[in-house]
């Protein structure tokens, strides 16, 4: 079965019996969900000192997980409800450039990585 021929999003499956005298039937539905699209993830950050404050907009055909925050490539927080977002303690980062990143992940597995927002940090 290649469920990339179908649409992403619900679908059911049914089957049908033929017996040799031409009756039939058919079986009850099993629902099942195709996702064969990755998540789309944009992520942004407000603050230089005291608390930051990362967000992030995430969509998918079927639905997001969660959405992990890393900066300068290291996971500083998640969150697997929208809107996303998190605070984050400016004092744990060294003063100066940093790089934020978001991941979106949806429940076939797939993964979308952010383009990286630059921002400062003066604490």
């Amino acid at each position: 079965f290649n469920s990339a021929k179908l649409a992403d999003g619900s679908h059911t499956l049914t089957a049908k019996a033929y017996n040799t005298l031409g009756a039939t039937t058919v079986s009850a539905g099993v629902p099942f969900i195709v996702d064969n699209t990755a998540p789309t993830v944009g992520a942004a950050e407000s603050g230089t000192s005291g608390t930051l404050h990362f967000t992030a907009t995430a969509s998918d055909a079927v639905g997001v997980t969660k959405v992990a925050f890393y900066v300068d490539g290291v996971l500083k927080a998640a969150d697997a409800s929208a809107p996303y977002g998190s605070y984050f303690n400016s004092t744990t980062l060294a003063n100066g450039s940093h790089s934020l990143t978001a991941k979106a992940y949806d429940a076939a597995g797939h993964v979308t990585t952010s383009a990286a927002v630059p921002f400062s940090v003066a604490n």
